[in-house]
This record gives structure tokens, sequence and C-alpha cells, in this order.
């Protein structure tokens, strides 16, 4: 059987399907709902995301980071990112900027977003968390899937 899609359509395909939303809107609009400053000017807004901010071209959705020495910036990088805002963006939903950090399950739709969050990259954080606390982190033959530290701790 021939599908008419690419094997990345579980990004692709909705990020096209928002892209095309958030082209037809308009941004003075969006602004005013998200809280994200508009440059009408230059047609970019600023928009904060973790720790970093971002100029981000309307109507086209061109993503470049502020210079702020952070290194690493998700939403010019990462297609779920870049998804996470423009759906943030297309959406009709009033939910303006707080200047407070939000959790996945704190954002309309967020659930979503936090089972996929939850699963490895979670536990994969932890892991390092406790491996640079304390300097090991061994499997454990025990069902439940816990680890034992070498101070005896558990980490599951």
């Amino acid at each position: 059987m021939n599908f008419d899609y690419a094997k990345d359509s579980k990004e692709q395909r909705p990020y096209e399907h928002y892209l095309n939303a958030y082209k037809e809107l308009d941004p003075e609009e969006i602004s005013e709902r998200t809280g994200f400053p508009y440059d009408r000017e230059n047609q970019m807004f600023t928009v904060k995301f973790m720790g970093s901010t971002y100029l981000v071209s309307f109507p086209d959705y061109e993503i470049h980071h502020v210079e702020d020495g952070i290194g690493v910036y998700p939403l010019e990088e990462a297609m779920n990112a870049k998804i996470f805002i423009i759906r943030y963006m297309a959406e009709r939903s009033k939910a303006p900027a707080t200047g407070k950090f939000l959790t996945y399950r704190e954002v309309p739709w967020g659930e979503v977003y936090f089972r996929q969050f939850q699963g490895r990259p979670v536990s994969d954080a932890s892991g390092i968390w406790l491996w640079q606390q304390t300097g090991s982190v061994q499997k454990s033959d025990d069902p439940s899937g816990c680890k034992t530290l070498r101070n005896g701790g558990l980490f599951f």
C-alpha cells in the first residue's frame, strides 16, 4: 500500500497545518491574544521560550534567536518546539504570557505534549542528575525498573 506522506509526517503534517493557519491570521490579533510583542515594520514577533528570546517572522515563521550566551536554541532546532509555539500562536484561545514558566499541563492542550515529554526526556534528565550527584547509577534486577544508587538509594 502506498501512502501519500513522508515518514516524518507525525511532525511535518501538523507543522504544515498550523503554518497554514498562522499565515491566515492577523499578526496584531496574535500579539494581543498571546502577549508576544509584534514589530509591524519588521514583521517580527518577540517570543521568550525556555529562557531565550527569539524573533519570529510573520507570515513565513522563520525563527532566529537573540544572542544570549545560552548556546542551545530549541525553537530554532527542534520541530516539536516549533510546532508547540506555532500552535500556541495559531489557536484562537486567549492565553497571554504571564512571565512565569508553565508546565505542559498548564497550557491548553498541553497534556498531549506532557505525555511525550514525560517519558524519556524526564527520566533521562533524572538519571543524569543522579549520576552527577552520586557518581553512579546501576540497573537493578527489581521488576519495578528501579535502579540502585552507589549510596544505596533507589531511582525509578
